[in-house]
């Protein structure tokens, strides 16, 4: 259970017909060029269809975004952005926008018997206020899921933290920014839009909420020993919970 983009395009080498690993190696010297906030890193490898692809981590509190070359001249970008907000998934949307620009990337058009666009609209058509809506509608659905668990188990719940740890706070739910309690998630099940606090990225641009946001993330705090090892996560849909023993 999540929101984010699940690209396709054809693109076409500048300096005559690259392998798919040396087109990806000049697509992460270019991410990684970047001088302004966030800066990323890249990582080589190959994905579960052993096509070569691109790790990028533009974000703690973000799952990887996956570049990957299934096909001569062909190219796929997926990305889940929901767990970190509104305004990372504006931030990835025009950083692969500017992507296509340089490497001649004719981005197709969505298509949704093959599950491929954005699922927010943003990527093709630049509306942030149904971006924000549908990320709305996506926490008040993960509420919902998360309430419904409340009386299945005395344990602590995870959500959206990445796998392998938790926070040593005390709390009913843990989320990304920290312990929530069940009348946070019922308001927000209510009303979404009061749950806007849950994204470490709500506002476009690198603002001050963004550092913020970005300092309060488990991938940050855990270098200070805030976070410790789980064990025992468990799936529902495409939301992860865990629970601690």
């Amino acid at each position: 259970m999540g929101l984010g983009l699940f690209l396709t395009g054809r693109y076409r080498a500048a300096d005559g017909p690259d392998t798919p690993e040396e087109w990806l190696e000049k697509v992460a010297t270019w991410l990684e060029g970047r001088e302004e906030e966030p800066l990323v890193a890249c990582y080589p490898g190959l994905n579960a269809q052993e096509e070569p692809c691109l790790a990028m981590v533009a974000h703690p509190c973000a799952e990887e975004v996956e570049f990957s070359v299934p096909g001569k001249g062909l190219c796929q970008v997926v990305a889940k952005t929901s767990t970190v907000g509104p305004g990372y998934h504006v931030f990835l949307c025009d950083l692969l926008r500017k992507l296509g620009l340089e490497f001649a990337i004719a981005w197709d058009e969505p298509d949704e018997q093959e599950g491929t666009g954005d699922e927010t609209g943003y990527f093709h058509d630049g509306g942030v206020e149904r971006l924000r809506q549908e990320m709305g509608k996506w926490l008040g659905a993960l509420a919902k899921e998360v309430l419904e668990q409340k009386d299945q188990s005395d344990s602590t719940i995870l959500v959206a933290m990445p796998m392998g740890y938790r926070f040593a706070f005390p709390g009913p739910v843990l989320t990304p920014l920290g312990p929530r309690d069940w009348e946070w998630f019922a308001r927000v099940q209510d009303d979404p839009q009061q749950g806007s606090d849950f994204f470490a990225w709500w506002e476009e641009g690198a603002t001050a909420s963004f550092f913020l946001g970005k300092a309060l993330c488990p991938g940050t705090s855990r270098k200070n020993g805030t976070m410790t090892e789980r064990t025992g996560p468990r799936a529902v849909g495409r939301a992860t919970f865990g629970f601690r023993r």
